[in-house]
């Protein structure tokens, strides 16, 4: 779903661009996220793919172009967008029970130096038993494996409400059986009709998991499904033509060549 679209989707960049000094860090950036869908965003480090999404929730400034949640401006459409950030930064002195962390998300509607309702109870319960994670509600943050408290992380933006996830590095760290186990709880949320970006650089991972691939080096090289943009190509583009050995045996060397 590259460029405009003739309907209204839940997430759109026109040309949006973002300058840092002198360096540009986002060209002229076009794209666009249909409901239901997860999207990979691909790219080597140093592409934006981190200021993008900063962007795309107003972390940042635009520069250029605009990005449009459901056709409003990010202003008009605060808390329709949840980002799990790549580092999550969890005061040691101050340790944290995952149900904490998740009720975090309910800060906009319940208002700060309120206490929680029983609403929001329900919600953050039913947002860690969407991800497997009510059983551990009690347990600190520090305690948890790295693929669960990305599951956490998760359940705090579905308390939130947010039909919108942006997820940055979500597979960094995080072991082989948990990232199966993340996939499964995104996969489930796409069907439920969320749009859901996923940031990584396993790039093969991103093609079998993923139903769009966003190929960003400053500028959008590609945006379609993983087996029509993950070409040798686009991957020159990206990585230059000695980034291209580690992929082989793996995308290329599927059915994307």
């Amino acid at each position: 779903m590259n460029g405009a679209s003739a309907t209204v989707q839940p997430l759109a960049a026109e040309n949006v661009t973002v300058r840092f000094g002198e360096a540009t860090i986002l060209d002229r950036v076009t794209f666009s996220a249909g409901p239901g869908c997860l999207m990979g965003v691909v790219g080597p480090n140093g592409a934006g793919k981190s200021t993008l999404f900063n962007a795309l929730v107003g972390l940042v400034p635009v520069d250029e172009g605009q990005v449009l949640i459901h056709g409003r401006s990010i202003d008009d459409s605060r808390g329709v967008v949840a980002y799990v950030p790549q580092f999550e930064m969890i005061n040691s002195r101050m340790p944290m029970k995952a149900e904490e962390v998740v009720m975090m998300g309910r800060v906009r509607r319940i208002g700060w130096f309120r206490r929680p309702r029983r609403v929001d109870h329900e919600a953050v319960r039913n947002a860690l038993e969407q991800v497997g994670m009510w059983d551990r509600r009690s347990y600190l943050v520090d305690e948890l494996s790295g693929g669960q408290r990305q599951r956490v992380f998760v359940a705090r933006a579905l308390a939130q409400g947010a039909d919108i996830l942006l997820l940055d590095e979500a597979f960094s760290g995080v072991d082989l059986a948990s990232q199966e186990s993340l996939v499964t709880v995104l996969h489930q949320l796409r069907d439920e009709g969320r749009t859901i970006l996923l940031s990584s650089h396993d790039i093969n991972h991103v093609a079998h998991c993923c139903d769009e691939c966003l190929c960003i080096n400053s500028h959008v090289c590609a945006c379609g499904a993983p087996r029509d943009v993950l070409t040798a190509e686009v991957l020159e583009e990206l990585y230059g033509p000695y980034g291209l050995a580690p992929i082989h045996g793996g995308v290329l060397d599927g059915h994307n060549r």
